[in-house]
């Protein structure tokens, strides 16, 4: 397996903890009852740490399509270099350290964190151009 598939990999694994782990928040908040419903009705004010992992969870999917859409146009046209491997590993540790940071409420390494993660998309954009 490529580098780069393998961080598509780790990079999938890694969203669905988190997707377990904010569901699981709401679960405790609200019951299983709320989830088996229609939801049409909003709940109370949900707990700080569950309105993070709601954002770090729309925001791990806001960038994920995009990181999917080049890792599979590399392997399409064939391109693994240097800048599609190391874009690949950055943006996926990003993604790994991203919600852990935003979790512990620590702004200003979190908005890096992020930075570092759209600048390995744009990495990995410029190594498939390169090819």
């Amino acid at each position: 397996m490529s580098t780069e598939m393998l961080s598509l990999l780790t990079f999938a694994m890694t969203s669905l903890i988190i997707l377990l782990i904010q569901a699981t928040f709401g679960l405790k908040a609200y019951g299983i009852g709320y989830f088996m419903g229609n939801r049409d009705t909003l709940p109370e004010q949900e707990s700080v740490l569950a309105q993070r992992f709601k954002r770090i969870v729309s925001n791990t999917m806001e960038t994920g399509y995009i990181f999917v859409a080049l890792i599979l146009v590399a392997a399409q046209v064939g391109v693994s270099n240097e800048l599609t491997v190391w874009g690949a590993m950055v943006f996926a540790g990003s993604r790994i350290v991203y919600p852990l940071i935003y979790a512990a409420g620590i702004p200003v390494a979190r908005t890096i964190v992020w930075d570092t993660g759209i600048v390995a998309l744009f990495v990995i954009f410029a190594g498939i151009l390169s090819a």
